[in-house]
């Protein structure tokens, strides 16, 4: 038998007496902490799951196609820029979220951020109390109260 024969079948013998002789010098506490007891006790069966619920919205859902059906006598333009209008006024700011540079408002029942778009018009910045739209005009509208 060689060397390297010896060696292997010597050193996994060694390294069991060592870790045996170190480990009656490694000082173990008796028993479990309050932490460990109560992890050892969980059951999965504790566990309770929160039934999602949905947030209604008060605004009936509209398709993605808006027809505006003009009057006897009216031009569809003008039926369409009075709806503009219309659409602008009632804009409604419920809620403002901002985190460091995370800004988000909840427009008309939509949550939307800077950049994004709603009802033709652009949101440009978001303020704690208002939210700046854009469409031809600039208009800030104001957080309800």
């Amino acid at each position: 038998m060689d060397n390297k024969s010896k060696i292997l079948i010597v050193f996994p013998i060694v390294l069991v007496i060592i870790f045996a002789v170190a480990a009656n010098y490694v000082p173990f506490r008796e028993g479990f902490s309050d932490t460990e007891r109560g992890m050892m006790d969980f059951m999965q069966s504790d566990l309770t799951v929160k039934v999602k619920e949905y947030i209604r919205s008060a605004k009936a859902l509209q398709g993605p196609f808006a027809f505006n059906f003009a009057a006897p006598g009216r031009k569809v333009q003008d039926v369409n820029k009075a709806a503009l209008r219309e659409r602008e006024d009632r804009m409604r700011v419920s809620l403002i979220v901002i985190s460091g540079e995370s800004r988000m408002a909840m427009v008309n029942g939509n949550i939307v951020t800077e950049g994004e778009r709603i009802d033709d018009m652009k949101i440009i910045k978001i303020e704690p109390e208002r939210v700046l739209l854009r469409n031809k005009t600039s208009k800030w509208v104001y957080m309800e109260k």
